[in-house]
């Protein structure tokens, strides 16, 4: 109830196929609320149409629908957020501290960008 709540409110008029909800129903969600959300943000970029399919969640490839554990330093593991984030959003500074859940916009003063 809640993904398509975030999906009409993201992109009114959209649709979530019934594979991708059975994925979005499967998957642990650790970061709980906003992982969603940011999940789904990120997926409805993908999206050309108005229906969210699995390959739009990057979540199908996940063993048994459980996230991938984290591999690497804290700082690999952001590098990687970070640098996955600016492709989808197009290297979009804004956008992608939005995708990220960073307020405001310190990606363009951090030394992040340094990756």
């Amino acid at each position: 109830m809640l993904a398509h709540h975030f999906v009409e409110r993201i992109r009114p008029g959209c649709r979530i196929d019934a594979a991708a909800e059975k994925i979005l129903l499967g998957y642990s969600w650790p970061g709980n609320v906003r992982e969603l959300e940011n999940t789904l943000q990120r997926a409805l970029h993908l999206c050309e149409d108005l229906l969210l399919l699995p390959e739009h969640l990057d979540l199908a490839d996940a063993v048994g629908l459980h996230p991938a554990p984290i591999e690497g330093t804290l700082r690999e593991v952001e590098r990687q957020a970070i640098l996955s984030a600016l492709s989808t959003t197009g290297a979009n500074m804004v956008k992608t501290a939005k995708l990220l859940g960073i307020p405001g916009n310190p990606l363009t003063k951090s030394k992040r960008l340094r990756y």
